[in-house]
């Protein structure tokens, strides 16, 4: 929950918002570099960092409807958010993600024909429009 401010009013929630310079941003990659070479079938493991900031904190009564705000401070570094991703694989069709949820919050993932293919992740964002992060490629043979 929200600070709360002590004042001649009483206590007042406070809220939080998008710093001047507020942006989000979302990093993933492979546990073999940006382009991975591998064999059909083999797993590889996907990893994400997402930060957004910085927060503001803004007596409730002050934040103007409409604005974004949340009751507590989001972090400004998640150092492992590849499990609440959505990821995407082109071509379509090849690639088997692990959906079951993993104790470190990585995914995995392996390819079932040869190819080159692209993955991206998307985050919902705090504030806005959902986000893209890096794009890996994926060089699979027999």
């Amino acid at each position: 929950m929200g600070t709360l401010f002590a004042g001649c009013g009483g206590e007042q929630q406070v809220l939080y918002v998008p710093g001047s310079t507020f942006r989000e941003a979302l990093f993933i990659s492979a546990d073999r570099g940006p382009v991975v070479r591998a064999e059909v079938g083999e797993v590889i493991t996907l990893s994400a960092q997402r930060r957004s900031g910085p927060w503001r904190a803004v007596p409730a009564g002050e934040v103007a409807e409409g604005t974004c705000s949340v009751p507590s401070r989001p972090p400004e570094l998640e150092t492992e958010v590849a499990d609440d991703l959505t990821w995407s694989v082109y071509p379509e069709g090849h690639a088997v993600l692990n959906t079951e949820p993993l104790e470190d919050r990585t995914r995995t993932v392996r390819f079932d024909a040869p190819g080159r293919y692209v993955m991206t992740a998307r985050s919902e964002s705090w504030c806005g429009e959902p986000f893209e992060g890096d794009t890996l490629v994926f060089e699979i043979t027999e």
